[in-house]
């Protein structure tokens, strides 16, 4: 009989590595569905009631369809695994998700934003409080945040820049940080500098940790109905601030590392600039 631990192990060394188009993506999408279904389930125990009940689990707590794709895709790879060694005959059904092109693009307002910072520090997870200012102020996914190493972190003559190394894409990129980012960067480290084995100043942190406080914070201020309230909403709040503020797509691009400018151009909307200078010509 073969767990589903099995599966993930084998597709961890074989299906999802680098150079087969792997990601840590993918490794967190299949330790999603190892946390549902428990990593010493047999795969035939899994069937598409309990995959279904799974798929509404992640609806609710506010996944898109696309993401809930990605869960499934991770799943099916490992069961996929199994039908070629015949310890079950086929896949059970999986539902996959309409993924729509155009979704509606939620960001925190700066109202939204002070709100759940002030929250945070004053319930006791000022840290939680931290890495949502510097995930505002950066763009950076959690994850990429999570593995700044303390040697990639450069101080300028007013501010720190970090060179983000590790990301989704496997292209580096650099981001100068904000005053009060840099304060932030400050204080972490040093707090790093009294741990002699410490060279990432978030080593301790991971996006279980940051969700479970989110969670917390979200649910207090009457955001648990928003599908939209998770923490990649950051990510959204500094493009989206870059873009209407005026800062060129491409600049947007380089900065959040998008692979293509396709991505990018989801945010061009929210900036009518070059739309206004049409009407006037238009008008003339």
């Amino acid at each position: 009989m073969l767990m589903l631990k099995d599966c993930y192990v084998f597709c961890k060394g074989n299906t999802w590595t680098p150079d087969k188009g792997g990601s840590d993506s993918a490794l967190r999408h299949a330790e999603s569905a190892l946390d549902r279904f428990g990593e010493r389930t047999y795969v035939e125990d899994i069937d598409s009631e309990g995959i279904d009940r799974w798929i509404v689990s992640l609806r609710e707590r506010g996944n898109c369809g696309g993401t809930i794709n990605r869960k499934l895709s991770a799943l099916s790879s490992m069961l996929d695994y199994a039908v070629r060694r015949q310890y079950i005959n086929h896949k059970p059904f999986i539902q996959w998700q309409s993924e729509s092109k155009e979704r509606r693009i939620r960001w925190l307002s700066k109202e939204e934003e002070g709100a759940a910072v002030l929250w945070l520090d004053t319930h006791g997870l000022s840290e939680h409080a931290d890495m949502l200012v510097l995930l505002v102020d950066t763009g950076l996914r959690p994850s990429e945040l999570w593995r700044v190493q303390i040697r990639d972190i450069d101080r300028t003559s007013d501010r720190y820049v970090l060179r983000v190394w590790d990301t989704k894409t496997k292209k580096a990129r650099s981001i100068p940080l904000t005053g009060r980012s840099s304060a932030i960067m400050q204080r972490w480290l040093e707090r790093s500098s009294n741990s002699a084995q410490a060279d990432k100043p978030f080593q301790s942190l991971n996006t279980q940790w940051f969700g479970r406080g989110w969670d917390e914070m979200r649910k207090a201020l009457g955001f648990a109905t928003d599908k939209h309230f998770i923490p990649y909403i950051l990510r959204h709040t500094c493009a989206s601030r870059l873009v209407q503020s005026g800062i060129q797509i491409q600049v947007v691009q380089a900065w959040l590392g998008h692979s293509t400018p396709a991505m990018t151009l989801r945010y061009a909307h929210l900036s009518p600039a070059n739309l206004l200078e049409a009407v006037k010509v238009l008008e003339a």
